[in-house]
């Protein structure tokens, strides 16, 4: 910090310190210690050959975005060059450059108007300094703020739902790691959330190998723990048999699953296919005389998770040993019956057969872990009556360590005046509830409620205030993830719920990588159909208020892929100019962070305004100094086939676009289909290199490839937009 102000009141700065009067060097002394405590807001001057200029020292990005907005207001283009300089550092001036160079801080500069020799150039003087006087007492004297402190637990967790939505990778572990350094949740529940967002990632071979895992198998854990196991057992056991229906293999892959995931089957019900299917494998090699009565159970609702589904498991029932089992067994006694239908899966049929049977240890033991297990008040209602029955029992019950964990659970399901479900959960918002009252309703595993259909989500969004919408845009992460797959079932019918979930990010006011990842991602949903020149307008407006509340040096990436995708999908025939508002707009703000751009950044916008017609700024149509260093570390791909493989077609033809102006001789060829094709298998066997959008692919198309592809390279990109694309080719070389 010393060699900063030795450098800066140094022989390119005419003022001299010592030679202030004494209330001028009081202040400047206080603004030079707010330097040093890198948490407040300094002001520096420099004269310099009859210029005065202001330097502003930030301790991060969104503060010196907010100073900039702030002078505006406070000084504005009458007293400065903010207007026209925007803040930007002279990277030409060696002075500005050995600022850079040595300051930790974000910095912002302006020139105090009218110059020295002007009339008015004192009084100017005079107002800026009292100016910036006021300004300091605001800021070091308001109350902390939500830009200024620490993110809560649910704030991140918030965000990681946003993450989650989006199946943005690199975002989701920004917030596992926020989780982890936040330090509200202890080392157990910290693994119960990173198991939760691998499944939600599909990353099931981390799951397995996580290093908690074990203990977790042995522990109480959350049913969404315990579904997320099953999936990874599944994936990486049982998966490709299943899907080619060789069934005796499967049957036998599952006789030989490792003992330690035997337990999986029992506890919630399926949410999901995968689930389901191992629940009934486990079940069907259970050994046990209630293991017909336990699979009817399983099967008898499984069309509601895929159609034909019941069928299906019909056939793996029949090819099973239980279809040619002729010995009679003995059946058990009716406790271990309940028992046994627990523990086969049956968590429906363990809590009605156990509330049968008269009180005790073991009949309450069942019928309180499958209530749990089902999560819901009618069953906790249940279960805590029947145990209530016997006091002497439910004491019992109570001062055994591994049944308090779902007892007290119990007791929260039915005295909780939260909501039980996201029905109930989104009337909160709609009766005008506050930021904190929901978030802190919002439940730790967002798949443990019931969902809303698409139908009800449009028409809640559609009825929502405007006051409750703002509620939605900063609580809304864990919600949109819990619904991830009715918005991606939607298609063009959910253009309107875009729009409208893009209206609440906008109102929310939120900067977080989350909220950057789930925008990009609406975005491709509200334009997923035709609209009228209003909604497209209106579109716009949402987008410009989300990017400038995220908008820093370091998110410049993130706004060129808003600025690309939007000028890359389908424009309204009469948009009154709202396009060209947008992107001189983006372009407004990339200047201000134009040091923060990369040659391929500046070859996008380039190629934007070629698109649009807009007028290239000058600052853009130098060649950035590090243009040769770029272009080689794409020039491995002269000459080669690359494929890429993207739901998010505007995002993949962009990057198509920028690639073929960085590799004038690459051939790159781009798919999008939602399933394997022959085009795709060619792809896949004969391209150089193969790229895969994971964060906007299928699962059907994914695998195809993968079979296809063999051990040739590929990629696998965890973000959407174009920049993660170019930035994984980048880093490949």
């Amino acid at each position: 910090m010393n060699e900063l102000i030795e450098e800066f009141f140094g022989p390119y700065n005419d003022l001299a310190p010592d030679k202030l009067d004494d209330g001028l060097r009081t202040q400047l002394n206080d603004w030079i210690r707010a330097l040093s405590s890198g948490t407040r807001t300094s002001f520096l001057p420099r004269s310099h050959r009859g210029h005065l200029f202001w330097y502003v020292f930030a301790p991060n990005d969104r503060r010196a975005n907010e100073i900039l907005e702030l002078l505006g207001a406070w000084i504005g283009p009458t007293y400065s060059d903010i207007s026209q300089s925007h803040g930007r550092l002279d990277l030409t001036d060696p002075f500005d450059r050995r600022i850079e160079a040595l300051s930790d801080a974000a910095v912002v500069k302006f020139e105090v108007l009218p110059r020295t020799g002007s009339p008015a150039a004192r009084a100017a003087k005079e107002f800026v300094r009292n100016a910036l006087i006021r300004l300091t007492n605001l800021l070091d004297n308001r109350p902390p703020s939500e830009s200024r402190l620490t993110k809560s637990t649910s704030e991140i967790l918030d965000d990681l739902g946003h993450a989650l939505s989006a199946r943005d990778r690199t975002a989701a572990e920004t917030s596992l790691n926020e989780l982890a350094t936040n330090g509200d949740l202890d080392a157990v529940n910290l693994s119960f959330v990173r198991i939760r967002t691998l499944a939600s990632l599909g990353d099931w071979n981390r799951i397995l190998a996580d290093r908690a895992i074990d203990d977790i198998l042995r522990m109480n854990r959350p049913p969404g723990v315990t579904r997320s196991i099953r999936r990874a057992v599944y994936h990486t056991y049982l998966a490709t048999l299943d899907r080619a229906e060789r069934d005796v293999e499967l049957l036998a892959a599952a006789r030989d699953l490792p003992e330690k995931y035997r337990s999986i089957g029992r506890g919630p019900s399926a949410n999901h296919r995968d689930e389901l299917i191992l629940q009934v494998l486990l079940a069907l090699h259970s050994g046990s005389p209630t293991t017909k009565t336990s699979l009817d159970h399983l099967i008898a609702g499984s069309d509601a998770l895929e159609i034909g589904f019941q069928a299906r498991l019909r056939r793996l029932v029949e090819a099973s040993a239980l279809g040619k089992q002729s010995v009679a067994v003995c059946p058990p006694d009716p406790a271990t019956a309940a028992a046994e239908l627990y523990d086969a899966g049956d968590t429906t049929g363990a809590l009605e057969a156990a509330l049968r049977l008269p009180v005790t240890f073991k009949t309450g033991r069942i019928a309180i872990s499958a209530a749990a297990d089902l999560a819901n008040e009618a069953s906790a209602r249940l279960a805590l009556t029947y145990v209530d029955r016997a006091p002497d029992i439910r004491a019992t019950l109570a001062a055994n360590r591994s049944i308090q964990r779902n007892l007290a659970e119990l007791e929260r399901l039915i005295t909780s005046q939260g909501p039980q479900d996201w029905s109930s959960w989104f009337d909160q918002i709609s009766n005008g509830a506050d930021v904190v009252t929901v978030s802190a309703t919002i439940p730790d595993d967002f798949e443990r409620w019931t969902t809303l259909t698409f139908d009800e989500l449009e028409q809640r969004l559609r009825a929502i205030s405007d006051d409750a919408l703002i509620v939605l845009g900063e609580t809304s992460g864990q919600f949109l993830a819990a619904h991830r797959e009715v918005l991606e079932r939607s298609d063009a019918a959910g253009a309107s719920i875009g729009r409208r979930l893009l209206e609440a990010l906008s109102v929310g006011g939120k900067c977080s990588r989350g909220i950057q990842a789930q925008t990009l991602n609406i975005l491709d949903l509200a334009f997923s159909s035709s609209f009228s020149p209003d909604e497209y307008a209106e579109i716009l407006e949402h987008l410009t208020e989300i990017r400038r509340t995220n908008s820093a040096p370091s998110t410049v990436d993130w706004q060129l892929d808003l600025l690309q995708l939007v000028t890359a999908y389908p424009n309204s025939d009469k948009n009154g100019g709202s396009l060209e508002q947008f992107v001189v707009s983006c372009l407004t703000d990339l200047i201000k962070h134009k040091h923060a751009l990369s040659f391929t950044s500046t070859s996008a916008i380039r190629m934007v305004c070629d698109e649009t017609g807009i007028d290239l700024p000058d600052v853009f149509k130098t060649p950035a100094p590090d243009e040769i260093d770029e272009l080689e570390a794409y020039s491995y791909l002269r000459g080669k086939t690359v494929a890429l493989y993207s739901l998010m077609e505007s995002a993949s033809t962009r990057a198509a676009q920028l690639l073929r102006r960085l590799v004038p001789d690459l051939d790159i060829r781009i798919f999008t289909g939602k399933v394997g094709s022959t085009p795709l298998a060619s792809a896949s066997e004969n391209a150089d290199i193969f790229v895969i959008v994971t964060a906007a692919a299928k699962h059907a198309a994914t695998e195809f490839i993968a079979a296809h592809r063999g051990a040739r390279p590929t990629i696998l990109v965890n973000s959407k937009g174009t920049s993660a694309i170019l930035r994984s080719l980048r880093v490949a070389s």
